[in-house]
């Protein structure tokens, strides 16, 4: 990508997952340096349709696939708490994107 694709491709993700996200995350009284699963992004998403749940949806949907491509680690490098198939990990990684 060029980099004003880039610099297009980063305002999009801001105004359209971190904003709303970040709105929403703030809304649940929580501080910035909380560790969130994968699970609590994918209940969050599923609470509803405005632009945090459908910012926690894509959330969820990304983690979800990275499993599916054999990410061992979490977001923060820890080893993640729970295994599910592939298959599993693919459907959902679906269905959070498509909500999204």
């Amino acid at each position: 990508l060029s980099p004003d694709a880039k610099s297009v491709k980063a305002i999009e993700l801001r105004e359209t997952v971190t904003k709303p996200f970040m709105t929403y995350f703030s809304g649940k009284g929580l501080h910035i340096n909380s560790d969130i699963s994968v699970w609590t992004l994918a209940e969050w998403a599923d609470e509803g349709d405005g632009p945090g749940n459908q910012a926690c949806a894509f959330m969820a949907g990304s983690r979800f696939r990275h499993r599916t491509f054999g990410g061992i680690n979490n977001h923060r490098g820890r080893q993640r708490e729970d295994d599910i198939p592939v298959l599993e990990s693919q459907e959902l990684a679906f269905k959070y994107f498509e909500k999204a």
